[in-house]
């Protein structure tokens, strides 16, 4: 909630505490480039190993690159690109998916893309 309260102004109670989690932040929004076809849906458990480390925001196949991409609040220590990943389905089937958590944007992040 830091970005809806100015820090820098009058000092209230709990100052302190959001200023320690700016700073220190538990979670980071990644991307991820899952393998196969299937896309994540919001909710889906994000594991390293069998450890819970985060969950997924939203995720499509992505029409540019032509293989399923997420959005994934994860712990900061596995936010690293080319963290190795696995994407836990909620659908009932407890199926995983190889995920390799990436940079943003997918789209073209080295700006090679042609443009009109």
């Amino acid at each position: 909630m830091g970005f809806t309260v100015a820090l820098d102004g009058e000092d209230f109670t709990g100052r302190d505490a959001l200023r320690e989690r700016r700073d220190h932040p538990r979670e980071q929004l990644v991307g991820l480039v899952l393998d196969g076809g299937e896309a994540p849906a919001h909710g889906d458990v994000v594991l390293a190993g069998r450890l819970r480390v985060g969950v997924v925001t939203s995720g499509i196949v992505s029409p540019h690159r032509c293989m399923p991409v997420a959005l994934a609040r994860v712990a900061v220590r596995h936010a690293d690109p080319g963290t190795e990943l696995l994407v836990q389905r909620s659908d009932g089937r407890r199926r995983t998916l190889a995920a390799t958590v990436t940079t943003l944007p997918f789209y073209d992040p080295g700006k090679q893309r042609p443009r009109a």
